[in-house]
């Protein structure tokens, strides 16, 4: 009896120290890189660019390879990537797929590209994935401003 209520207790902290992580917030930009625009829903996100599309992709292929995204298809119009597996103690995390719709656009009378970021989850680890979206997005603007700043 003594051994089952230890067992039930084991069991207890394992499960909230794993909804715990499951229901984590969505990842943070690098730091110096956060921003308070978000446009669009959890996991699909919309953001203006302004600049030339060879510089906005070179950001995203910056911002991909910072949270450790692969990327599987990069054309003129649309970025695709994933992050690999992890293993984790109860769940896996990784496995999220990354769609970029890119579109040249002008906003307050400046040329871009408008990005639609979208997170695509799998159904193997689907408890210990997270919407890469914002912080991805953050990471570009970031990634771009950096790019501006030492062509100065």
């Amino acid at each position: 009896m003594y051994t089952s209520r230890i067992s039930l207790f084991v069991c207890g902290i394992l499960l909230a120290s794993w909804a715990e992580g499951a229901m984590a917030q969505e990842p943070a930009p690098l730091p110096g890189c956060e921003s308070k625009q978000k446009s669009g829903g959890e996991n699909e996100q919309t953001r203006f660019f302004a600049g030339p599309l060879p510089a906005v992709k070179q950001a995203l292929a910056g911002a991909l390879a910072s949270f450790e995204f692969k990327v599987d298809k990069d054309k003129a119009d649309l970025i695709e990537a994933h992050r690999p597996h992890h293993v984790g103690v109860m769940v896996g995390s990784g496995g999220e797929k990354m769609v970029l719709h890119l579109k040249e656009t002008e906003q307050d009378g400046k040329q871009g590209i408008q990005v639609t970021g979208e997170t695509v989850k799998t159904m193997v680890g689907r408890m210990g994935q997270k919407s890469w979206t914002n912080a991805l997005l953050d990471q570009t603007s970031c990634n771009l401003a950096k790019t501006v700043a030492g062509a100065l």
